[in-house]
């Protein structure tokens, strides 16, 4: 994985986290992108901890997680229950 620069905005929101995966300018402007480009130090990102955090967003873990969403809603909704969300990714680490 490379770190990335990107607008602090949009889906850069969802994927990039600072001093992780990448970091964020400010404004949409030279000015705001230049002083990113200028504190920005790729040597102190982790390849393999930027590959990691790209890994939730696999199609496959995507599908897996809408499955177990409906799965998990509908069978609330069957037994009367309150619905509370459980990532079967995130069970699968703890």
């Amino acid at each position: 994985g490379r770190p990335v620069i990107a607008y602090e905005g949009g889906g850069a929101l969802d994927t990039v986290i600072p001093g992780l995966t990448g970091e964020y300018f400010e404004t949409m402007t030279v000015e705001s992108l230049k002083a990113a480009m200028k504190r920005f130090d790729p040597s102190q990102y982790h390849p393999e901890r930027i590959r990691a955090h790209a890994r939730q967003f696999d199609t496959r873990i995507f599908i897996r997680q809408i499955h177990a969403f409906v799965e998990q809603a509908w069978h609330a909704h069957q037994t009367k229950t309150a619905f509370r969300w459980q990532s079967p990714i995130t069970a699968e680490k703890g």
